[in-house]
């Protein structure tokens, strides 16, 4: 899908940013990165990323829904089909409707 994004979209570097982090440590440090859990981080905040450009996917206009975010970086919420893993986004539907009831 092409997202329109460009430099200055909010998230464009910080995503290029974990990218060339994760290619680094995989690549040249020669890292198991997924046994990392640094870099879990790392890729959870990738898929955020991309999660909050869905909407842009759908209808090229940007989501503005943060209400989620932390169940995406594995921590409580008082702790503050892109590239995201189907499993991942179906949990995450589950989580949000356990939180509803």
């Amino acid at each position: 899908a092409n997202l329109k994004l460009t430099e200055a979209d909010h998230g464009v570097s910080f995503h290029e940013t974990c990218c060339f982090a994760l290619h680094l440590a995989s690549t040249y440090d020669q890292v198991n990165a997924p046994e990392l859990a640094c870099l879990e981080v790392l890729s959870r905040s990738l898929q955020l990323a991309q999660w909050k450009w869905r909407d842009r996917a759908i209808a090229n206009s940007p989501s503005s829904n943060d209400d989620s975010s932390f169940l995406f970086m594995g921590s409580s919420s008082g702790r503050g089909n892109l590239c995201i893993c189907p499993a991942l986004n179906s949990w995450i539907g589950e989580e949000m409707h356990k939180e509803a009831l």
